[in-house]
């Protein structure tokens, strides 16, 4: 025997339907709409009847298509609000409607797997085979190893220290602000802070500076480290062959 349609009374009770409700929390879903002949859409129906729950709206792709529309206009949190659904439906329906795709939550146990995969092989097809970005995986590589990540400066706050840096010393101002010499001389190249006030040009790096290029070198590469502070290669050997 079939449910009950529109203008026909339905074959079970509210008693009975409260007391199919139970079952099927004790006994699952399945086997009690199995079991009565119903099916899941009118197991929930009564449920959420029983529990006071409004069920869920459906909506159609042109409504879907309205909401964002109207969410752009009065912002998200009042059109969620207003339609009664949450901020990841809205996003999910933004996705699809721009054809991007949805951003993957990956547990703790999923991105240490990502990292094991990322020490065998590169990781550039790591990321690219899980849809991640290669700072993604730095961030997740730093929380692993207790790390922080690499703190971003605005433009503000760089040439701050860049004027600092000429003031006070360049390696005295990178270890205030916790970043290297490399990255310092890469921001004073980029913001064209090549004319600031410095010693001369024989007497511009001390002598423990340019151990500090050198040991840089080694680990960084020869070509990297010399273009970041702007002398030459024949200059990086000089003071190789004279260290």
């Amino acid at each position: 025997m079939s449910e009950s349609g529109p203008g026909r009374p339905s074959r079970f009770s509210e008693e009975e339907k409260l007391a199919i409700v139970k079952e099927g929390e004790k006994n699952g879903v399945k086997a009690v709409c199995a079991k009565y002949g119903i099916n899941d859409a009118t197991y929930r129906r009564w449920r959420y009847k029983a529990l006071g729950i409004q069920p869920r709206r459906r909506f159609s792709l042109e409504q879907r298509l309205q909401v964002l529309k109207e969410g752009q206009k009065a912002g998200v949190k009042a059109v969620c609000a207003k339609y009664g659904i949450n901020d990841e439906t809205y996003r999910v329906w933004r996705y699809k409607a721009l054809g991007i795709q949805p951003r993957r939550h990956f547990s703790l146990e999923q991105r240490l797997q990502v990292l094991k995969e990322g020490q065998k092989a590169s990781v550039k097809a790591v990321c690219a085979k899980y849809g991640i970005s290669d700072q993604t995986y730095r961030v997740w590589r730093h929380n692993s190893q207790g790390i922080k990540p690499r703190k971003h400066f605005s433009l503000k706050k760089k040439l701050k220290i860049l004027e600092e840096g000429s003031r006070d010393g360049v390696y005295r101002t990178c270890a205030a602000y916790h970043i290297n010499p490399t990255t310092y001389y890469n921001w004073r190249h980029k913001l064209g802070f090549t004319k600031l006030p410095r010693r001369g040009r024989r007497e511009r790096f001390s002598e423990e500076e340019k151990l500090a290029i050198l040991n840089e070198g080694y680990e960084n590469g020869i070509l990297r480290t010399c273009t970041a502070y702007g002398i030459s290669l024949s200059t990086y050997y000089h003071w190789k062959r004279t260290s």
